[in-house]
C-alpha cells in the first residue's frame, strides 16, 4: 500500500470510528497533509500525487512543526497544551516523512574536502556553503560549513 493510500485509509477509518477523539485528531492532521500535498502538486502540474510528493510536504511540515515546538518550549507563557498538540502532529506526520539522514561533521567535512580537491582555486566560504547545502539537500548548518571550510583553508 502506498503512503497516499495509507493516509486515505486512516482518514476513512477515523471517520467510521467517530467515538475515538485521538483518531479524529489524527484524521484532521492527515487531511491537512494530504490537502497541502495536492495543492503543492497542482501549483506545478495537473496530476495525481505520489508518495514522493507526500514525503516532501511531510518533511516541510515537520520542519515547521519542530520550529514551532522549539519556540513554544522556550515561551514563558506556555501552558503545555500547544506543546502537546505540536508533539502529536509531529508523531502523526513523522510516519510519512522520508527517513532523516543523520547529520555529522564528518560527512560535511568529506563533502568540503571533495569540493576543495576538485575546485582548488575556490576560496569563497559562501560558495562552499551553497555546494554543501545542495549536496545535503538543505540539511546542513551553514555556520558549521563555514567553520569547516575556514579550518580547511587555513
Amino acid at each position: 500500500m502506498s503512503k497516499v493510500e495509507e493516509i486515505r485509509s486512516r482518514i476513512l477509518s477515523a471517520r467510521k470510528n467517530r467515538a475515538e477523539p485521538r483518531l479524529k485528531n489524527e484524521a484532521m492532521v492527515l487531511s491537512t497533509l494530504l490537502a497541502e500535498t495536492k495543492t503543492d502538486v497542482l501549483k506545478k502540474e495537473n496530476r495525481e500525487i505520489t508518495d514522493r510528493d507526500l514525503e516532501l510536504t511531510a518533511k516541510r511540515f515537520l520542519k515547521n512543526l519542530r520550529t514551532s515546538l522549539e519556540y513554544e518550549q522556550k515561551s514563558s507563557a506556555s501552558d503545555g497544551v500547544i506543546e502537546g498538540a505540536l508533539k502529536f502532529e509531529i508523531s502523526v506526520i513523522s510516519d510519512f516523512a522520508p527517513e532523516e539522514p543523520t547529520k555529522s561533521d564528518k560527512s560535511i567535512s568529506e563533502i568540503v574536502q571533495e569540493l576543495m580537491s576538485t575546485n582548488p582555486e575556490q576560496k569563497n566560504p559562501k560558495w562552499f556553503v551553497g555546494q554543501v547545502m545542495k549536496a545535503k539537500q538543505g540539511d546542513a548548518d551553514p555556520k558549521e560549513v563555514i567553520k569547516i571550510v575556514e579550518a580547511s583553508i587555513a
